[in-house]
């Protein structure tokens, strides 16, 4: 896949000069100027409690959390870890607009979106999505929407290493890629 200026591409787009192009292999699974919204690519570790103290508010009846979590074993292997990379400006541009879907489905949301990178073993958390909304039902589906979504769109890569050594993990394509 290709993106220029942080945006996702097609083939057909012309360059100019000064664009900034970054090709990207298919994804496995700045920020925003609202109050509501949080989005962060970090080094750090995910914490609910953090994604907890920001979405619960009175205009919120409800929330709603997705934590992933390194897993082994995976396709019958034991993972000894996982390294994440990710494009991390563009990411976060993707959580926004990821954001922007899920409202126009779901109505007012507060979201809260991090993806971890660096080196993470069995059972640390990779990502973290919240989302605050004043009914249950807009919550849940809003928070799957956003994970079904980021993980295939997110610019984030995933190196595996099994008892096999490592190797990518491969992900998917949303669109057409060169």
């Amino acid at each position: 896949m290709v993106a220029v200026n942080e945006q996702y591409a097609d083939p057909e787009q012309t360059l100019n000069d000064g664009d900034e192009v970054a090709f990207l292999p298919p994804v496995a699974g700045g920020s925003d100027d609202q109050a509501s919204d949080f989005f962060q690519v970090t080094s750090t570790e995910l914490r609910l409690e953090q994604a907890s103290a920001f979405l619960v508010r009175p205009e919120y009846g409800a929330q709603a959390y997705f934590v992933g979590t390194v897993r082994s074993p995976n396709l019958g292997k034991v993972v000894d870890y996982i390294e994440y990379e990710g494009y991390a400006p563009m990411a976060e541009k993707v959580m926004h607009e990821a954001a922007d879907l899920a409202r126009q489905r779901h109505g007012e949301l507060g979201v809260y979106v991090q993806h971890r990178t660096g080196r993470l073993t069995p059972g640390q958390v990779s990502i973290l999505i919240g989302v605050g909304s004043p009914h249950r039902r807009a919550a849940l589906e809003a928070c799957d929407f956003l994970i079904e979504h980021l993980k295939v769109v997110l610019p984030v890569w995933k190196l595996e290493g099994d008892e096999d050594g490592e190797h990518w993990v491969k992900g998917q394509v949303s669109g057409q890629t060169l």
